[in-house]
């Protein structure tokens, strides 16, 4: 009866430290600065959302992402990575999530899971350790932060955020120039060619949300 009740009480001993430990584990990395409800898995992109725009980052484990910076940029997640619009060089990173978030709100985001399967996870961690402390070109449009991890979780580089960009200056663009036609000339023509403007316009917003991945 000792016997039985001692292993009882170890088993809830143990129970206990490992609730606490993944309790302490959760804290330390979501820290009251996410929206997240699960802990990431190592090879999970992480969106981190700064205003106009998302910074993405490799989960590697521990608490640790890797990441494409600005050379300039340092550790201090309060430092805009808007920066990175001039620059033409970028550094990959390894640095504790929680300090690349600073008080902005993230969550995990396998944006083409369903559109490309994920490469095996060893190899995305191992190749991303490699490129840690390199530095590498930087471009908006072709070579920004989610490309990079993107590019290490699927093989293929790709930015939904370069897409919805370039889709909004499409939009606004229709617009100004079928807003133009119609009201500042005055013909049948200049007319049909503003709704004809306003009707793509209509139709790329439509083709966008539609091939958006959840």
């Amino acid at each position: 009866m000792i016997d039985k009740n001692s292993n009882m009480l170890r088993t809830h001993s143990e129970n206990t430290f490992k609730e606490s430990e993944q309790i302490k584990e959760s804290m330390s990395i979501n820290s009251g600065i996410s929206e997240m409800t699960e802990k990431p898995k190592p090879a999970d992109l992480i969106k981190i959302h700064r205003g106009l725009y998302q910074h993405w980052a490799l989960y590697t484990g521990d608490g640790n992402v890797i990441h494409l910076a600005p050379t300039s940029e340092h550790a201090d997640a309060g430092v805009s990575s808007v920066k990175s619009v001039v620059h033409s060089e970028a550094t990959v990173k390894k640095e504790k999530l929680q300090d690349v978030v600073g008080n902005n709100k993230y969550h995990t985001h396998n944006v083409l899971d369903k559109q490309c399967p994920p490469l095996y996870t060893p190899d995305i961690l191992q190749k991303a350790e490699n490129l840690v402390g390199k530095v590498l070109p930087y471009n908006l449009e072709t070579h920004n932060c989610e490309h990079f991890v993107t590019g290490l979780r699927y093989g293929t580089p790709k930015s939904q955020q370069v897409r919805n960009g370039f889709a909004v200056v499409a939009v606004i663009g229709l617009i100004l120039v079928g807003f133009f036609f119609c009201v500042k000339l005055e013909s049948k023509v200049s007319n049909c060619f503003g709704f004809v403007c306003f009707f793509f316009a209509i139709f790329i917003c439509i083709f966008h949300i539609l091939t958006m991945p959840n």
